[in-house]
């Protein structure tokens, strides 16, 4: 909590002040009325008086001054957007979801093996966003750059060899898409890690993964 107007909260110290001059006025009423006569005498002919209803009416009186005075100070709860710099890499893993990695020469297969180990790396992973792009015959972004890191794992279960209908293995589609997904003000802490058995139908890896460094620099 803050407040808009801090220096309204020295009115507080008034406080005890009234407190004393409530009960300087009490006594000094009493003393008055004694001086009429007799005090029994005076509290019969005074029954509707109250002492227990002037010391309410002293706490009410009290209580609102003080809510007045909070109420000047302009408390402030909430939150507010703060820009911040962000340290960390971003990461785009493309993962190859063509037939040949359901080959079981890696158990239990090369595709589950890949989910295993990417899930793994993204419970390692502190402050830097983490994207997942599938890719077959072409490729398509199956996780936007994140910080988290739940949703990307849930995103990460979901691959599976039937997702992109379009067969064969196109590393550069990849790559091509990992660059557009890549934020475009920022040339630096980029990271774009490849899984894939390595078996290329489209060409042009090369050419694409050049182009990729050229972005980099």
């Amino acid at each position: 909590m803050r407040f808009a107007n801090p220096y309204s909260l020295y009115l507080f110290l008034l406080i005890p002040i009234l407190v004393f001059f409530y009960i300087f006025v009490f006594k000094q009423k009493k003393k008055s009325l004694a001086i009429f006569g007799n005090p029994e005498l005076i509290k019969n002919l005074m029954a509707s008086t109250s002492k227990i209803k002037y010391l309410i009416k002293t706490i009410l009186i009290l209580t609102a001054f003080f809510f007045l005075i909070f109420a000047l100070a302009g408390p402030q709860i909430g939150t507010k957007l703060v820009q911040v710099k962000r340290k960390g890499l971003d990461i785009i893993i493309a993962i190859d979801t063509s037939l040949s990695m359901t080959a079981e020469d890696i158990k239990p297969n090369r595709l589950a093996k890949a989910k295993m180990e990417l899930e793994s790396l993204i419970d390692q992973l502190q402050g830097d966003r983490i994207g997942i792009i599938a890719f077959a015959g072409t490729a398509f972004v199956q996780c936007p750059l994140t910080l988290d890191y739940n949703a990307a794992k849930m995103f990460l279960n979901l691959i599976n060899t039937d997702l992109i209908p379009q067969p064969g293995t196109s590393i550069g589609e990849a790559v091509r898409l990992a660059i557009k997904s890549f934020s475009q003000k920022e040339r630096k802490y980029k990271v774009l890690i490849l899984l894939t058995d390595g078996e290329d139908h489209h060409g042009l890896p090369l050419k694409t993964s050049d182009e990729a460094k050229k972005r980099r620099n």
